[in-house]
């Protein structure tokens, strides 16, 4: 079974250094995601963790097998989106933390 999207909202960030190894999204994921997505498929990722959004542009870049599509800082944002508003969401916009989004392409 091959995919057209798959969306990741709001993965936990593992804030802590030596924790950062038990984040979803790193370079083993795009390597074994590559294989279930259909070519120009997208991958949709929405995170309020900076260091986070930083490590998964990291990990797209040295994969290179994807293309950032919204690589333009006005598009980050995920408030500007008509996509689903989760608690988690929410959470963020209480704390003042900016949900950011990532819209990747199979390519």
């Amino acid at each position: 079974i091959l995919l057209d999207e798959i969306w990741i909202l709001f993965p936990d960030p593992w804030p802590k250094k030596k924790h950062h190894k038990r984040r979803l999204i790193n370079n083993t994921f795009f390597a074994k995601i590559n294989s279930k997505l259909i070519f120009g498929g997208k991958i949709i990722i929405v995170t309020d963790s900076i260091s986070y959004f930083i490590s998964i542009l990291n990990s797209v870049h040295k994969s290179k097998k994807f293309k950032w599509i919204n690589d333009k800082p006005k598009n980050w944002q995920y408030s500007n989106t008509n996509l689903i508003k989760t608690k988690y969401y929410q959470k963020a916009l209480k704390s003042n933390r900016k949900s950011m989004i990532i819209i990747l392409s199979k390519i």
